[in-house]
């Protein structure tokens, strides 16, 4: 069955994405080359529950993180799939 949602990109929109779903008991699937990032995301949606969440009653969807190279594994049970991620090194001045 797919019912998650996969996020590709956990920055600061990304993050707050997963959060969003997360707080209505969607799964979530945290998509991401840096494993920093990755960290960090779950650090500030633990941040958004114990503030936010507990005045916007968070459901308790789980987030699960991926790297990228478990694309294909975050994807197959997903029904929705946002994209995030920039790519800022081939933006020109």
């Amino acid at each position: 069955m797919r019912n998650a949602v996969a996020i590709l990109g956990a920055g600061t929109q990304g993050r707050r994405l997963a959060y969003m779903w997360s707080s209505r008991g969607r799964p979530v699937h945290l998509v991401d080359q840096a494993p920093a990032a990755l960290e960090g995301a779950l650090k500030d949606i633990d941040n958004f529950k114990n503030t936010v969440g507990k005045s916007d009653g968070h459901q308790g969807g789980s987030i699960t993180t991926f790297g990228g190279e478990n694309l294909n594994e975050a994807l197959k049970s997903a029904w929705l799939v946002v994209e995030v991620s920039l790519d800022f090194g081939s933006t020109q001045q």
